[in-house]
């Protein structure tokens, strides 16, 4: 069954709260080891939620904002779950930048064993 719009509002106002990612400081590469996507605290945490409920309901518009949101977070440590959440959530654009960054960043990605939490995955 479909939620009704009050349902879907009031669960994305409460995600939208943690929405604005932290602005990196010039010369940051984002290579830098951050806190793992599963940490609550994060606001990775927060968008990889509010895009699996993009994908449920049906958002187009908001799915691409999360996309490019946690594209903006993405680290050598949290790439592997990202490309992961990317898959199951059919968010191609967000797959193809974490694609992207493994590809840039392949040192760090193995020096932090960023793709560990996909290593035996099925498809």
């Amino acid at each position: 069954s479909i939620p009704a719009q009050d349902e879907i509002d009031d669960f994305l106002l409460e995600k939208a709260a943690i929405l604005p990612p932290q602005p990196r400081s010039p010369g940051e590469t984002g290579c830098e080891d951050h806190a793992p996507v599963s940490n609550d605290a994060t606001p990775m945490h927060g968008l990889m939620d509010l895009l699996a409920a993009a994908e449920r309901f049906n958002l187009v518009g908001l799915k691409t904002l999360c996309e490019m949101q946690i594209g903006d977070l993405l680290t050598p440590s949290n790439v592997g779950l990202v490309l992961h959440a990317a898959h199951r959530q059919e968010a191609v654009t967000l797959k193809r930048l974490a694609l992207q960054f493994i590809a840039a960043n392949r040192e760090g990605v193995k020096q932090f064993r960023g793709l560990d939490a996909i290593a035996g995955e099925p498809e």
